[in-house]
């Protein structure tokens, strides 16, 4: 990697070694373009503070891909479709036309492969390097690839019996109480601003002159959970701390995209990074009944279960 973007995650490792940091991971659930998809979220305890980074299955880019895009959709959302088209006929035929696309080429590639084998992208750019020594920074976006031998998706009967959200949850931890599951961390840096637009965050970058980079390894390691699994009580014993059952819900800690020594680019980054921490405040209060303040992940006690 060129020593101008060893900043971040990617600063050099000291003598003695990389570190092996413990990790937080997410896993939820969202719609896009009639798809349902999966989503990861890594809380990532490095020695300098917390690292959130948000993944999305199978997609390797966003469908609305610019701000007009996303300020016709918004107004699509307030008003109705019919209201946006009327408004902004040409960004809404873009928004729709890069959600057909999407839907064809990767609602089939998302009902292969189970949970733990998916292949889950940051699908918008981040910024590498600049930090602070004269460097021009680049861009690069992230991916967690499959490193293991890849299980399949549930079986159609047992999605229909249980419904698509609790089939992959007791598939996902029926996979992860059985064994440790081990993805490679990879990284695409930009080379060439025609084939890696930072703007347009529908853009698919060209892989030939940007491949993909191993820069480490995420481990999910075997555990247990509790029976049944729920909504409320999927949670691994790593975070139990020390008790016989889950002690927190997930939703209870904020995953946001602007939690990171690698600004977020593009309007659509830009809008997620301002909107998690308000969407997941209401979310809290809403679903939980909690005051909305952010849950401090104890990675202390992750640190030590995985020892």
């Amino acid at each position: 990697m060129l020593k101008a973007f060893q900043s971040g995650l990617f600063t050099p490792c000291p003598s003695e070694g990389c570190p092996k940091w413990p990790v937080m991971l997410r896993m939820s659930h969202t719609q896009a373009v009639g798809v349902d998809l999966l989503r990861y979220a890594l809380k990532i305890g490095a020695e300098k503070g917390e690292i959130d980074l948000t993944f999305t299955e199978t997609l390797n880019a966003f469908p609305i891909g610019t701000k007009d895009q996303l300020k016709a959709f918004a107004f699509g959302v307030k008003y109705g479709q019919a209201a946006a088209l009327l408004r902004y006929p040409l960004e809404m035929g873009q928004v729709t036309l890069n959600g057909l696309k999407t839907a064809f080429k990767y609602k089939s590639a998302s009902q292969v492969y189970a949970a733990v084998s998916k292949d889950y992208y940051s699908l918008t750019p981040w910024r590498i390097g600049g930090g602070g020594n004269g460097e021009t920074p680049g861009a690069f976006k992230y991916r967690l690839t499959a490193a293991m031998a890849r299980e399949k998706f549930p079986a159609e009967k047992e999605i229909k019996s249980k419904g698509f959200k609790q089939a992959m949850r007791d598939q996902a931890v029926g996979h992860l109480s059985e064994k440790a599951w081990t993805y490679n961390f990879e990284i695409q840096v930009a080379t060439d601003p025609k084939k890696h637009s930072i703007d347009d965050a529908a853009d698919e970058w060209d892989e030939a002159s940007a491949p993909w980079i191993k820069m480490g390894r995420l481990v999910i390691p075997k555990q247990s959970f509790q029976s049944p699994v729920t909504t409320g009580n999927a949670v691994g014993q790593g975070l139990w701390q020390g008790q016989q059952q889950a002690a927190f819900n997930s939703k209870e800690f904020l995953f946001s995209p602007a939690m990171s020594p690698h600004a977020p680019l593009g309007a659509i980054n830009a809008f997620r990074a301002d909107l998690y921490p308000s969407y997941d405040e209401a979310r809290q209060k809403h679903l939980l009944g909690k005051s909305g303040k952010p849950r401090q992940c104890p990675f202390k006690d992750i640190a030590s279960w995985l020892r």
